[in-house]
């Protein structure tokens, strides 16, 4: 058994992503048996190599604050308080939100971060809605926000989701 343990090679090498701090660190093995990482980093398996990407670091993360902030500027910017709902308009308007959010997210420059956006524009009629999801996510790295903007007019409902790829 010592044997074996003095011929286990062990190289670990860490590459950084521009100047964030993701790591991915690689672990090559010789013997097949190998200690299992920590619970909270997930792994990739390729023949003998063992690939360990660690989690975010706390202000790597998305927020639901910082979300809710961005999704509410760009509602303001675009509809402002005086808009009135027109057909032709918020078939344009939905996809100009959602683009907006969507490229003011990606500025926030969180590395490994794909964000998802869902803009309803509906003009109010005296009619009720209701909307949901389901998502399966981390939910230590995934965020998301809801926002809902409006005045006697429409509403403006934003969903943005932040997923760490792994």
């Amino acid at each position: 058994q010592n044997q074996s343990q003095s011929s286990c090679k062990l190289l670990l090498s860490r590459s950084r992503k521009s100047n964030h701090t993701c790591k991915q660190t690689t672990l090559v093995l010789a013997l097949p048996a190998s200690p299992s990482p920590p619970s909270h980093l997930h792994t990739h398996n390729t023949m003998s190599t063992k690939t360990v990407i660690e989690p975010p670091s706390y202000h790597n993360k998305a927020t639901k604050r910082r979300m809710e902030e961005i999704i509410k500027e760009v509602q303001a910017d675009n509809l402002g308080s005086n808009w009135e709902y027109t057909g032709d308009d918020a078939a344009l308007l939905t996809k100009k939100i959602s683009d907006e959010v969507k490229g003011r997210l990606r500025d926030l420059g969180l590395p490994r971060y794909k964000y998802m956006v869902q803009v309803v524009l509906g003009q109010k009629v005296g009619e009720g809605m209701q909307m949901g999801c389901r998502c399966l996510w981390d939910t230590n790295t995934d965020a998301y926000a809801t926002v809902v903007h409006g005045n006697d007019s429409y509403f403006c409902s934003v969903t943005a989701f932040g997923v760490y790829q792994y």
